[in-house]
């Protein structure tokens, strides 16, 4: 005997199968049904993957949008870009953080404002250079320090920012002596700093 045989005689040896007089009606059912499904089954897909993209997009056009995301990482409350003694680009970002007060004091309101409001067209930084070439000269212990233009230019931007920040408190009439706030500046010339 071999496979066909054994093959003929299993398929002979089963119970007769009749085929239902309605299987036609049940077949356009499970065909309807599943047709359904698909449907329903697709527009979720749609509906599910429109909400994803429009998040998606939504949250990187935010993010792409403000000027205000720094390269380490913190969102910073105002931002510059200068061009350095070599033609290179930087690109500062101003925090300010409380030092003893809520982060939602008034005074950090109004810091954060005034930081936000500073244009670097409007800083005339030309004062505070003279100020560190003079306290540079002035120094005892190792000597006067070697400062760049770019150098300079940078300790000078720090301290008229700091300075603009904490006269505008001043002016609103906040407490400065000692100020409870605190005035960051990180800065990045080029692809090293």
């Amino acid at each position: 005997m071999d496979d066909d045989q054994l093959t003929e005689l299993l398929r002979e040896s089963g119970p007769p199968t009749r085929v239902p007089l309605a299987l036609a009606e049940h077949r356009r059912r499970i065909v309807t049904a599943g047709s359904r499904a698909r449907i329903t089954h697709r527009r979720n897909w749609f509906v599910g993957g429109s909400v994803v993209i429009v998040l998606l997009a939504g949250g990187g056009a935010a993010t792409a949008g403000s000027d205000l995301v720094t390269p380490w990482g913190w969102t910073a409350d105002n931002t510059f870009a200068r061009v350095d003694d070599r033609g290179g680009s930087c690109y500062a970002g101003v925090r300010v953080e409380p030092e003893g007060v809520a982060d939602d004091a008034p005074i950090m309101i109004a810091a954060r404002e005034i930081a936000s409001g500073i244009s670097l067209d409007d800083l005339d930084t030309s004062a505070a250079e003279r100020r560190i070439v003079a306290e540079n000269a002035d120094a005892t212990g190792d000597g006067p320090r070697e400062i760049g233009p770019s150098q300079l230019r940078r300790e000078a931007l720090d301290a008229v920012v700091a300075e603009t920040v904490f006269d505008g408190l001043r002016e609103q009439g906040f407490p400065t002596d000692p100020v409870p706030v605190s005035v960051y500046i990180r800065e990045r010339c080029g692809a090293g700093e």
